[in-house]
């Protein structure tokens, strides 16, 4: 007969038995669990390092193209725009390198292009400034945008004409818009290249001029409002316009275009005024140029990579 010993016995190497196994077993799964984890780390890590590696690849693929794009420029617009005085003109969001390798490209061209006009932040009319610029231009009314309105009309003749002295540009205004605006901070000219030193604000830009107009963020002054209205005056005064965006890459940001939007939405203008979304680049600077010469031959054009942009650069054609 089987006594009391016999089961305690059979019982505790049941009990052994079990929690052997739940021993062993743990073991075997948590080290497959283990390397299986370290399998996918390695994996993952590799992907990345090879993510990486193309990553570095492309970023210098893409600095050895821009850097062609910028020595090769100059060939690209040589004698496209000989003895054309040219007004760059530029928010204070503007990237000044940008601007300015912008005006030296435009003196390979040829023009007459001594420097950067910059519409500063005053522009925005904050802090007591609508009373200064109804001042300098000699408007009564102290409305922001009636004023800004009245400001670059004031501009848009005053280039148009070339650079002597204008009366009765706005109402009530007697003398140059222009020097008034820059003695009362709104605008200041910075000299650029070669050309700077032989500034002259008086005859500033020159007879036939053409406009360069720069917009970009970061600015106290909404540069998607000015380029619009900007556009709008230089066009109504027949001064032939290209509008550009130097655009800034921004998290929760505006996307590529958004500065000349205004100018591609409306169907008049977009007409009268070339757009570039893309002067930031040095191709884009090489298209702003371009299409600032074929504005002599009557052709208006939208160019970049943002919405509403028809190609990359103007078509070829002959200086």
């Amino acid at each position: 007969m089987i006594n009391f010993r016999f089961h305690l016995a059979s019982l505790i190497a049941v009990f052994l038995a079990l929690a052997l196994g739940v021993v062993m077993g743990a073991t075997v799964i948590q080290s497959a669990i283990v390397n299986g984890l370290n399998n996918r780390i390695d994996r993952v890590e590799t992907k990345a390092e090879n993510r990486k590696r193309e990553n570095d690849q492309l970023r210098a693929e893409r600095s050895r193209l821009e850097g062609y794009v910028g020595q090769s420029g100059a060939f690209a617009v040589s004698d496209r725009l000989t003895g054309i005085p040219v007004a760059v003109v530029a928010t204070r969001g503007v990237d000044g390198d940008v601007a300015r390798s912008q005006v030296q490209l435009l003196a390979q061209a040829g023009a007459v292009a001594p420097g950067i006009l910059w519409v500063e932040p005053s522009w925005a009319l904050k802090n007591g400034d609508a009373d200064k610029m109804a001042r300098a231009l000699g408007e009564t009314s102290r409305n922001d945008k009636a004023l800004r309105d009245a400001a670059w009309k004031a501009l848009a003749a005053r280039i148009a004409v070339g650079g002597q002295t204008v009366s009765g540009v706005v109402s009530g205004s007697a003398g140059d818009p222009l020097a008034a605006l820059v003695a009362a901070g709104f605008l200041k000219f910075e000299p650029v290249g070669e050309q700077g030193p032989a500034f002259d604000l008086s005859t500033f830009p020159g007879p036939g001029a053409r406009v360069l107009l720069v917009g970009g963020m970061g600015s106290d002054v909404d540069a998607t409002d000015l380029v619009k209205v900007a556009a709008r005056a230089l066009a109504g005064a027949r001064v032939p316009t290209v509008a550009a965006e130097a655009f800034v890459t921004k998290k929760n940001g505006p996307d590529r275009g958004a500065i000349v939007a205004g100018v591609l939405d409306d169907e008049t203008l977009s007409a009268a005024v070339s757009t570039v979304d893309d002067a930031e680049l040095a191709q884009g600077r090489v298209t702003d140029t371009l299409a600032l010469s074929d504005l002599g031959r009557g052709v208006v054009g939208h160019y970049g990579y943002g919405a509403g942009a028809k190609s990359i650069v103007p078509q070829w054609s002959r200086p």
